[in-house]
């Protein structure tokens, strides 16, 4: 065996132990152990035929790199072991292979025993005793998975990859496409043969069968198949001298299940127990992981780990590796392999961790704040809209989206500063510049602003104590501080705004008011605040709609509800005519609609001014729910035309909803042929927006001529051609015509009562796709 095929070996298991941690470990334990096994066959494969390899200096080193990595790799797994001693074992032996290796750093020579003494250590090595190893190794691994692992040997596969949980594309990565899937789970026979070997060694349990049996059945019931947790459970008998005692300690495993803490405070004796820097940085990362807002990518959190030295750039040099970063966390940090970020290998560790954050880092909320606002504060990032651009769409700067969405809200659980630390940075450019990240396009955005956008309210009396213009100041898009606060629901920070006299009914560039922001958002305490202070109800936005329509369209049926009860009117109408039940209708939710009619008893036949009713509405936005509802709930006719004799089966083809033009015609028993008083059937409106599937629809299942002509002469062809403004439909309409022509065969050559054809169209749209499918002979 070559240096370069062990070396490909060990570098295989390294990167399967790799690939494994980082999805297994939340799942049952036994099969990190059977990993640990195929590390160790590796690694005994090395010193088994070390002496026939006659290496090199250089090659020595190489094999060192590699058991350090395989050591390293091991000792991650350490923590989530389900046998203290197994783990023991396995790191004493390679201790021993690296003090060994360590020993041959130099060329052998008589002065130090050459060959000689290298045969001795060799030999002394060897004859170490694997065979305890091996005894835990086989009942942790099933017969079944051994004779599948042996199948696999024997059909020259490399190896099996066992584990419980879906792991998407890895299995393929590990082994090649011919890869043999099969099932394998822990079973309770798994824990209760673990359970069975370790009372046996337990002297005070061992000569009492009855109660070990007792003991055995509790823990499996207690542990629900988790290694870990049975081991722990299994300690707590383990000092136990009498039957009593043994009986309390039964009678109180459900109590100490349920409070798994005792798991976390052991984990995180582990993590204070570790040298200076590995500690440091343990607890930054679990800062981060608890507290973070989101869970954060491998490379964010690298950043943020960075970004706390007191320099202007981030050195990608002092990123401490993934690997390192789930080392030091003593097993409750892993990586998720499926979104690469950061995550707790069990959702109960945030909660212990959000609880205990006196005891492990006081200053935790305190660090991650202050580290967003260095991040944010690198000259790098003066320009900040540079970063959100097209451009500079790039990994590296997520952890620059993350800060400056989220900086504000670490500040306010936070206890900085304001005037040393957090005023200062909303002062600069930077901070300005970040705002950007949710804002893209505006601008003229003032200190007071970002202080209301994070609900910072406790900064508004320092700011303002000499100059209040500010207050009332307005964006690019003419929105006030009070705006930006109502939107974000910072009810405490709308009633400092207002107790200062800022306008209450201040109107962005749509007309839309503080109001309609908080009642859009369903900030329902912000929207009774701003009631209190004289907040106008019916104001109307530049299309006419008041706050009420525009909860109907985008809001919440219980907003709505508020509304009503403070004296919200039903009846006012927007440009087009509508109601609120209108846009309840566009909204696609029925619970606003059963609510206006049944309790309210509003009109479901109410008209806008082209006569279209509420169900006209539901066509048109493709809600079928919707449709049915009206027509079998409240009886509305689907045979129904607005004022331009329009049918909802028109207005279906127009935006291409199948569904609903299927429920009307097979359903309902609708005409597909029927034309609206321009003489234009649905086939053409079907045509003039591109909707391919309902022209064949139309053609092939409800046999409508593709050549029929409306009042002014013009053919579904005609009307493909026509219409050029929609640029979404173009290639749509160039699918229609191209299946008209070459399908149907219809006629391109009819002239409409004007003389154009769907040629000349095309031209006087400079369509030249459109021209070639015309023209083709």
């Amino acid at each position: 065996m070559t240096t370069s095929s062990i070396s490909n070996d060990i570098q295989k298991s390294i990167n399967l132990a790799y690939r494994v941690q980082l999805g297994f470990n939340t799942g049952p334990q036994r099969f990190q152990e059977h990993l640990l096994g195929v590390l160790i066959i590796a690694l005994r494969g090395i010193r088994r035929h070390f002496l026939e390899l006659g290496l090199a200096q250089s090659q020595i080193r190489e094999l060192q790199g590699l058991l350090i990595e395989c050591h390293a790799t091991l000792n991650d797994q350490q923590d989530a072991l389900t046998d203290q001693a197994l783990c023991i074992a396995i790191l004493d032996r390679l201790d021993e292979l690296s003090d060994f290796y360590d020993s041959l750093d130099s060329e052998p020579s008589p002065e130090n025993g050459g060959d000689d003494n290298f045969q001795i250590r060799y030999s002394a090595l060897d004859s170490k005793d694997f065979q305890e190893l091996q005894a835990i190794l086989d009942w942790l691994i099933s017969s079944s998975l051994i004779s599948k692992h042996e199948d696999c040997i024997a059909q020259r596969h490399e190896g099996t990859g066992p584990t419980s949980r879906v792991m998407g594309n890895i299995s393929e990565e590990i082994v090649g496409d011919d890869f043999e899937d099969f099932d394998i789970h822990a079973n309770d026979q798994d824990v209760r043969s673990y359970l069975t070997k370790q009372l046996s060694q337990t002297p005070n349990l061992a000569r009492r069968p009855d109660l070990c049996d007792h003991i055995i059945t509790e823990i499996i019931e207690k542990s629900a198949k988790m290694f870990l947790l049975a081991k722990s459970l299994l300690n707590e008998f383990v000092d136990s001298t009498c039957r009593r005692g043994i009986q309390d300690t039964i009678a109180t495993l459900s109590e100490r299940t349920n409070k798994i803490n005792w798991l976390y405070d052991d984990a995180m004796k582990r993590v204070k127990s570790q040298g200076y820097n590995f500690q440091n940085l343990a607890v930054r990362v679990l800062a981060w992981l608890t507290f973070a807002r989101r869970p954060l990518k491998v490379e964010e959190l690298q950043y943020a780990l960075a970004a706390e030295t007191q320099v202007l750039t981030i050195d990608i040099d002092r990123f401490p590796n993934a690997l390192s970063i789930t080392s030091v966390c003593a097993g409750l940090v892993m990586v998720d392999e499926k979104s690469q970020c950061f995550c707790f290998t069990h959702y109960t560790i945030k909660e212990y961790l959000e609880n205990s954050v006196n005891d492990w880092y006081p200053e935790a909320k305190n660090y991650v704040a202050r580290t967003c606002i260095k991040y944010l504060s690198l000259p790098t990032f003066r320009d900040g809209h540079l970063f959100i651009s097209s451009k500079y769409k790039d990994d590296k700067y997520d952890f620059y989206s993350y800060t400056a969405t989220n900086w504000g809200h670490h500040v306010l659980d936070g206890t900085l500063s304001y005037q040393s630390e957090v005023i200062p940075f909303m002062k600069s450019k930077n901070a300005k510049e970040s705002i950007r990240v949710m804002k893209p396009q505006v601008t003229n955005v003032s200190l007071v602003h970002l202080i209301a956008h994070f609900g910072l309210d406790d900064i508004v009396p320092l700011l303002t104590q000499q100059d209040r213009t500010g207050l009332n100041s307005k964006d690019s898009e003419g929105n006030t501080p009070l705006a930006w606060a109502t939107s974000q629901g910072h009810e405490n920070m709308v009633k400092v705004l207002l107790s200062m006299g800022v306008d209450v009914d201040s109107k962005d560039h749509s007309g839309a008011t503080p109001l309609s922001k908080a009642a859009c958002n369903g900030h329902s305490e912000t929207v009774k605040l701003l009631l209190e202070y004289g907040a106008a109800l019916e104001a109307e936005d530049y299309e006419g709609m008041t706050v009420l329509s525009r909860v109907a369209k985008s809001g919440d049926v219980n907003m709505m509800r508020l509304l009503l009860a403070n004296g919200a009117r039903l009846d006012t109408t927007c440009r087009e005519g509508w109601t609120p039940i209108f846009y309840a209708a566009a909204s696609g939710h029925e619970e606003k609609v059963q609510m206006l009619t049944e309790e309210y008893e509003v009109d479901v036949l109410s008209e806008d001014y082209v006569g279209r009713t509420p169900i006209f509405i539901a066509t048109m936005e493709g809600h079928k729910a919707m449709v049915g509802m009206f027509i079998d709930r409240y009886n509305v006719s689907p045979d129904w035309d607005d004022e331009e004799g329009r049918s909802l089966v028109s207005y279906a083809a127009e935006g291409g909803h199948t569904a609903i033009f299927k429920l009307l015609l097979e359903k309902h028993f609708l005409r597909a042929d029927g034309k609206d008083s321009a003489g234009r059937d649905a086939l053409s409106w079907a045509a003039r927006y591109g909707r391919l599937d309902l022209v064949r629809l139309f053609i092939d299942n409800y046999k409508v001529d593709p050549n029929s002509r409306d009042v002014d002469g013009r053919t579904a062809l005609m009307w493909a051609a026509y219409d050029d403004y929609d640029e979404s439909s173009a290639k749509g309409r160039h699918e229609v015509v191209q299946a008209l022509v070459e399908e149907y065969n219809v006629d391109k050559e009819p002239k409409d009562g004007f003389g154009d054809t769907a040629l000349s169209f095309a031209m006087q749209n400079g369509d030249e796709e459109m021209v070639k499918l015309l023209t083709k002979s």
